[in-house]
């Protein structure tokens, strides 16, 4: 899942003191002046068209491609964060989640805990900003998207996909289930 974090500013005000000289009488300057208010709202350049959840099956592993630490499995299916920009963005995205510690590299994610959890493996989440999602995400850091070439009212999609990573040498069978939560930043 991931949830639209868009940095802009906030309305700006801008008030400005104009001067008007006036003529009366000799040797007498009488000033007045006047407030000048400049309103308006930058909004953000982008809008997500998907709808907001995005689900990566990464299906069945046998439990043999876990050989070692930093084995993994084949990668699902990818699936598509849709954007709709106004102007050429600069689009950063951070992810957000419980990383799977044990030394694991911080990419990789947790499984949920829980009855009937499978253990030793993590999940890492990839996208390389180019449309090709080769490069794993890291955790808590800026990840930079390249949207490509963007005029007014174009769309963008963001490939991402899953696999397992073993972070252990004992890995257990049982539900290889992990969540983030993926915050946009649109400049």
């Amino acid at each position: 899942m991931y949830t639209q974090n868009v940095t802009h500013q906030a309305k700006h005000f801008l008030l400005v003191a104009l001067s008007l000289a006036g003529s009366g009488m000799a040797g007498t300057a009488l000033a007045q002046s006047a407030a000048v208010t400049a309103t308006g709202d930058i909004s953000s350049s982008c809008s997500f068209t998907s709808s907001g959840v995005v689900t990566l099956n990464i299906g069945q592993v046998p439990i043999g491609v876990f050989t070692r630490p930093g084995a993994i499995s084949n990668a699902s299916a990818p699936d598509f964060i849709v954007l709709t920009c106004t102007a050429n963005p600069g689009i950063t995205m951070t992810m957000t989640g419980t990383p799977a510690g044990n030394g694991a590299p911080d990419s990789v994610l947790a499984l949920a805990p829980g009855s009937g959890a499978a253990t030793g493996v993590g999940v890492q989440v990839l996208n390389d900003g180019t449309g090709n999602p080769t490069t794993p995400l890291i955790l808590n850091a800026v990840n930079t998207v390249n949207p490509g070439s963007c005029n007014t009212g174009c769309s963008v999609r963001i490939p991402v996909v899953a696999r397992y990573y073993a972070i252990s040498s004992a890995v257990t069978t049982g539900a290889g289930n992990a969540t983030a939560t993926l915050n946009f930043t649109f400049n």
